[in-house]
């Protein structure tokens, strides 16, 4: 009698620790501080004199960022400086430029230089 009794407890434990209740599933919210650089993206390419779209998306409550260009870890040109927060800039590529694979747009919010997002590499060919 004590085996049957220890065999049905030992029977619930398993199937219980088994058991997965579907039925209300933990969705993440996504952090407020995500910061991202949407465009360019990477191996676009793009020659001098083209207009690109930059676009990022940041915290709303940053109020103005500042926008880079990188050639590898070089900074080459300060594009924007204490702009509005928008999530997007267009910027005209100078007719005189290196060509390059090696292009990244760093986007840093404008009172918080530690606050940043750098883009996948794109291209600026002939």
């Amino acid at each position: 009698m004590k085996k049957y009794f220890l065999i049905i407890i030992l029977s619930a434990i398993f199937i219980s620790c088994g058991r997965k209740d579907d039925s209300n599933p933990v969705i993440p919210t996504p952090p407020s501080d995500i910061l991202n650089v949407h465009n360019p993206k990477f191996g676009d390419n793009f020659h001098p004199g083209d207009v690109v779209a930059i676009k990022w998306s940041f915290p709303e409550r940053i109020g103005s960022v500042n926008i880079f260009l990188y050639r590898k870890t070089e900074l080459k040109e300060i594009i924007a400086a204490g702009i509005k927060n928008s999530g997007e800039y267009s910027w005209k590529i100078p007719e005189i430029i290196n060509r390059s694979v090696h292009y990244r747009i760093e986007i840093r919010n404008a009172n918080d230089s530690t606050f940043t997002s750098l883009s996948e590499y794109f291209y600026i060919v002939e």
